[in-house]
């Protein structure tokens, strides 16, 4: 009895088109995981860096506003604004359909670990902006949450959110 070797079927259109779509899935499930654990880890490297210039004893930061108004965040409004500036707990994205409103506040801060500036800027969409460089590396994310621009406008300015912040005295 002779041995018959099976023939392999052709495949169909449609089993072509199914394995092409699963491929095509897979291949952007491994994109979606990919750009999340960077974003992920970019906001790590973020809050690192934000602690660096702010989180110590030794931090000083300057702020200004829109107006023109500059001042040294005291040590308790300096905690205040890093806080909101390090607030994981609303909605963090990194884009917005929203347009800024014009009203920003800059900061420089300085610490014994290193200085970074940034801006936070409110977005008519209920929105903050945050931007902030250390060493030439810059985050730029968009948050809706507890600490909303009135918060940060409120920390910033002369009177302080807890007590008054000291004026800004330029060094030399």
């Amino acid at each position: 009895m002779p041995l018959e070797i099976p023939k392999i079927k052709e495949k169909t259109l449609g089993a072509k088109i199914t394995v092409g779509i699963v491929l095509i899935f897979f291949a952007a499930c491994v994109a979606l995981f990919v750009w999340a654990a960077h974003t992920r880890y970019s906001y790590d490297q973020y809050l690192t860096r934000l602690e660096y210039v702010m989180g110590g004893g030794t931090s000083t930061v300057t702020v200004e506003d829109e107006e023109g108004n500059r001042c040294t965040l005291s040590e308790t409004n300096r905690r205040a604004f890093y806080t909101y500036l390090a607030d994981t707990s609303g909605k963090r994205v990194q884009s917005v359909s929203g347009a800024p409103t014009g009203k920003a506040i800059s900061f420089h801060a300085v610490s014994a670990v290193g200085q970074a500036t940034g801006k936070v800027s409110e977005i008519d969409s209920g929105y903050v902006e945050i931007e902030f460089t250390y060493e030439g590396k810059t985050w730029r994310f968009y948050c809706k949450n507890r600490s909303d621009y009135a918060h940060y406008e409120k920390t910033a300015s002369p009177e302080g959110w807890f007590k008054p912040n000291d004026p800004y005295v330029p060094i030399g």
